[in-house]
């Protein structure tokens, strides 16, 4: 979060102030117990909010939001005060029932003179906002306990509540403006179904049109259907339509649209969305009759090769005969079939007749064909939909899915009769989309379906048959947000109107939202029943549809009914990460924290890592950048000294505040070294001075050197694991097997190691743990290099004897290095254990034969013990259980 301000520098004071015409409204809790008069307020401690900023968890001042119906804007999470050694003071909106010396937040709509106002009452001493040409302006307009959703330019009044006394307010208010309704996400539906965007010829007469087209084309936003001046509407209308061809600089306001074309309707606002406008692209597409449901006329008339159109078709996709017969006859051909005989003339018997309705060639509006079976009847059956369902009509019906008990429809209830007599009938269903279901139990799930039933039988002779289609549309009615539509993030339910937060961690937090749609004791299905749309706030105030939310920002959330009639919209702000620590990647850390860098007589370019509550995040280093400050002056990396770092955001680096960082650790240039012959930036520089720093490894003869070149001995090595262990701290001489307390020497049996040589308790020591053991021949081999794989023994022995040893897959640990079938079959698991410890191996090779150098020795002996000992934990009793390699 980032501590911001909008007074281009000048300084906060603090204010003392009255709230006016809000004193006597009961509705206002706590400020109702002031008395009806302008008051002077005095905080407890006014030093406290001179000079403060607000910091803020969601927008920052200036934001532009455009409205949308719901509330928006700046929300304060603190106060950061001026005054130094004062942590900053939580801030939050003004409850139901305010705490004396509490700090909240309200919100002013500036010059806005209807319902509760608020003002300050000492002058120029007032609450002010900066009002970019006109300076500094006092604050003064109706107020708001809660967050704004009309539009207009808004204050944030921060301040002190002092029950009785008034308030105390931090003098200069942050603002943001919610722009009027906005048309950046306006959509172009069919109707008033927010849902259709797509745009085909029906073929009901006169449709064809461009004012037909003008009359079907709507706009919605966030799920609301806009409304249309139509010339007579005007003063409450939200936008006008106009037609253009695409590239074409008129509207189109005469003629038929062409489905061979691209038109662009043009959406211009007015009255809330005034000064806005949006092209939108579009086509019109052509009746489609090969997956159109048809129903076919049935009646007493003898079907013939000359039928038309409307002889054929009672009705397509609800669009009866009488409606479209003269707009379709020049663009579809009826060829004749079969009559009930199966012969390819028409014999004028009662029963079917089939023929195929199709597109003729050079149709522009129809495509497509379709064979229908007309039937010629002695009389034709009465077809009663209405005991089937709920409708309104007897061809139309609905289904509430989300009633208590919901009346479906039931095809068994139909009444097909002749008279009083029922008659013989088939069914055909189907859906929207053209597919056909096997029986009505498919009218138990959301859709538009279509239920033909053709009647059919012979009764004396004759020949009695209708057909008729209902249209089911099964939808859950009364679906609200409020009720139904549940939002809930990281655990946590969020009414439409709050805001979840979080803050960014470099994952996927889209995982942690979940949106469930309940109605009743059903829990509805994504994809089936609703869709979740995700999108993110754009720089410039509009928002792009994603797929994750992985960035720091603001986020809409939006569940779109697809068996349902209701769109709900939540939102979430993620703030960008903020850090507890940040360290150089120094060359060199010492005992105490510090970092070192190598003076190298050049400007230095260091990486650093950032810390998040004592855990490392990678940061990418194209999201900062760094300068620094030594002697109390910025200037560049090179020189030696003491340098403090500070960090400033890129454009890149949006995901991360660096403003607020709770530790940033200073480092230094050096020009010394470790040891004369160990330079600061070697790779093994930290090993060789950690190794030195926990007493492991010493330095050569005054110290001054540490020989990192130089092979390790096997009398050098016996001392670095006696040190490892705790040296002469935990082991005094008379603790070690072997030593004479008359003469203050070690005997060891080896032929080579004199009782009073350096290295003679750290070899009675290795052989009494039998960590180290010496030869046949009866010698230790004090002056042997060792090499790297009985290095690695050695350790893994120092392990097995701390009970610390855990045995690992060998030939699956070693089969990255190319030289792994050159490790000796007895040292095999001890390298396989070292490198599976991350103690050696960090190279390409593991060169187990080669000798091993004093600095590589260093590195393994602090990456296998990286703290030093503290305790006794290895005994050195005779009974001593052997480790396990014979080194």
């Amino acid at each position: 979060m980032t501590a911001c301000t909008n007074n281009g520098g000048k300084a906060r004071r603090v204010v003392t102030a009255a709230l006016v015409g809000v004193l006597s409204v009961g509705a206002v809790p706590a400020i109702a117990l002031a008395t009806g008069s302008d008051v002077s307020l005095q905080a407890e401690d006014p030093a406290v909010l001179a000079g403060a900023d607000i910091v803020y968890k969601k927008g920052q001042p200036g934001d532009v939001y455009y409205a949308n119906g719901k509330q928006q804007g700046l929300v304060p999470s603190e106060i950061d005060p001026a005054v130094a050694g004062i942590d900053n003071i939580e801030v939050t909106s003004f409850p139901s029932k305010a705490e004396v010396g509490a700090y909240y937040y309200f919100y002013v709509n500036l010059g806005s003179t209807t319902g509760k106002q608020f003002h300050t009452v000492n002058g120029s001493a007032g609450v002010k906002y900066d009002a970019g040409d006109k300076g500094m302006v006092q604050v003064s307009g109706e107020l708001s306990f809660t967050m704004p959703s009309d539009a207009g330019t808004y204050a944030v009044v921060v301040g002190q509540y002092n029950g009785a006394a008034g308030w105390d307010f931090v003098n200069v208010a942050d603002t943001f403006t919610i722009a009027s309704y906005s048309l950046a996400d306006a959509t172009l539906i069919d109707g008033s179904d927010v849902t259709d965007t797509t745009f085909d010829w029906t073929g009901e007469r006169n449709t064809s049109s461009v004012n037909a087209w003008w009359g079907r084309l709507n706009v919605e936003v966030d799920g609301h259907v806009l409304v249309k001046d139509n010339g007579s509407n005007t003063s409450t209308a939200d936008y006008q339509l106009n037609i253009r061809e695409k590239g074409g600089a008129t509207s189109v306001t005469s003629g038929q649209l062409d489905p061979d074309k691209t038109y662009v309707a043009v959406i211009t606002g007015i009255n809330g969305y005034a000064g806005q406008s949006k092209p939108v692209e579009f086509t019109v597409g052509k009746l489609n009759l090969s997956d159109a449901v048809i129903t076919p006329v049935v009646d007493t008339a003898t079907p013939s090769s000359s039928s038309t159109i409307a002889q054929v078709a009672a009705a397509i996709n609800d669009v009866e005969s009488a409606n479209y017969a003269d707009a379709l006859s020049s663009d579809v051909e009826i060829v004749f079939g079969t009559d009930p005989n199966g012969d390819p003339i028409s014999s004028g018997d009662e029963g079917k007749y089939t023929f195929t309705i199709k597109a003729t060639k050079d149709s522009k509006w129809v495509e497509g064909e379709q064979t229908v079976t007309v039937v010629k009847a002695d009389r034709l059956a009465n077809i009663n939909f209405t005991p089937c369902g709920t409708t309104t009509d007897g061809t139309n019906f609905t289904v509430d899915l989300g009633a208590e008990k919901p009346v479906y429809f039931d095809l068994n209830r139909v009444s097909v009769k002749d008279g009083t007599d029922d008659v013989d009938y088939t069914f055909e269903i189907k859906d929207d989309e053209g597919n056909t279901y096997a029986d009505d139990s498919a009218l138990r799930n959301p859709g538009t379906y279509y239920v033909t039933v053709n009647a059919w039988e012979y009764v004396n002779g004759d020949l009695v048959a209708q057909s008729k289609t209902a249209k089911v549309v099964v939808k859950y009615d009364n679906v609200t947000e409020a009720d139904n539509i549940f939002f809930v993030y990281d655990g946590k339910n969020y009414a439409e109107g709050e805001t979840a937060t979080d803050e960014y961690d470099g994952t996927d937090l889209s995982e942690k939202v979940s949106v469930t749609v309940k109605v009743g004791d059903k829990t509805l299905v994504e994809g089936t029943d609703y869709d979740v749309t995700v999108e993110r706030s754009d720089a410039d105030g509009g928002w792009t549809k994603v797929d994750s939310i992985v960035d720091a920002g603001d986020y809409t959330i939006t569940v779109t009914g697809k068996s349902f009639n209701e769109t709900a919209k939540f939102s979430l702000h993620v703030d960008p990460m903020t850090f507890s620590e940040v360290k150089v990647d120094a060359d060199l850390v010492d005992k105490d924290g510090t970092g070192y860098l190598a003076y190298t007589s050049e400007v230095l370019t260091p990486t650093f890592s950032f810390y998040k509550d004592g855990v490392e995040v990678e940061v990418p280093a194209e999201a900062y950048e760094v300068t620094y400050t030594k002697d109390k002056k910025e200037t560049e990396l090179k020189e030696v000294g003491t340098y403090t770092p500070s960090f400033e955001g890129t454009a890149k680096g949006a995901n991360y505040d660096f403003t607020k960082i709770d530790t940033v650790h200073s480092f230094e240039v050096t020009d010394k070294k470790v040891f004369l012959d160990v330079p600061m930036n070697e790779w093994y520089s930290q090993g060789v001075y950690d190794a030195a720093k926990l007493g492991y490894m010493n330095g050569e003869g005054n110290g001054a050197t540490f020989g990192p070149m130089r092979e390790l001995t096997r009398a050098e090595a016996a001392c670095v694991l006696f040190n490892m262990a705790g040296g002469d701290d935990m082991y005094p001489d008379a603790t070690v097997p072997g030593y004479d307390v008359h003469e203050k020497v070690y005997n060891t049996d080896y032929t080579d190691v004199e009782g009073n040589e350096f290295f003679a308790k750290a070899i009675a020591w290795c052989k009494a743990t039998e960590i180290i053991n010496g030869y046949a021949d009866g010698t230790f081999g004090v002056s042997r290099f060792v090499t790297n794989e009985e290095f690695a023994c050695m350790l893994a022995n120092y392990a097995k004897a701390k009970n610390e040893y855990k045995a690992v897959d060998a030939d699956e640990t070693l089969a990255a290095y190319p030289d792994a079938s050159v490790v000796s079959d007895w040292a095999k698991d001890a390298v396989a254990w070292c490198v599976s410890e991350g103690i050696m191996g960090g190279g390409a090779n593991i060169s187990p034969a080669g000798f091993i150098l004093r600095m590589r020795a260093a590195t393994m002996a602090v990456n296998a013990q990286p703290e030093k000992l503290t305790d006794l934990v290895i005994d050195v009793t005779p009974d001593n259980p052997k480790p396990g390699y014979d080194m």
